[in-house]
């Protein structure tokens, strides 16, 4: 099976790491295979952003803080340590999962406040 340009050298172009499955998806159906791990995993990855901020809430909950209201503030954003690429960041749809509960969240990128990206 040949590979697809993206990984067929190093350094022909950067990737992103959560678009990745999605080509790799696309190129298996291509070639006749039904990639059912590879579409599991994007299902369970996509379904993360919602997990965490129910987590949040929980635990603002179990603090005994008031959810309305709160402020939130991310930490950590882009998918490596000192690249500031947030393209694809789950950081938002976290965020968006706290504001439904009316959690205000905001965004730290090295050290700078960035506010509500959402």
């Amino acid at each position: 099976m040949e590979l697809p340009p993206v990984f067929s050298r190093a350094g022909r172009r950067a990737t992103l790491i959560p678009v990745d499955p999605y080509y790799l998806v696309h190129r298996a159906k291509k070639l006749g295979y039904h990639p059912q791990v590879i579409l599991a995993g994007r299902a369970i990855n996509d379904s993360m952003p919602a997990h965490v901020a129910g987590m949040m809430i929980r635990g603002l909950n179990e603090a005994g803080k008031v959810i309305k209201g709160s402020k939130v503030l991310i930490m950590g954003l882009a998918y490596k340590e000192n690249v500031a690429d947030i393209r694809e960041s789950p950081a938002r749809g976290i965020v968006e999962g706290l504001s439904e509960f009316g959690v205000e969240g905001s965004f730290c990128l090295r050290g700078r406040r960035l506010g509500g990206l959402v």
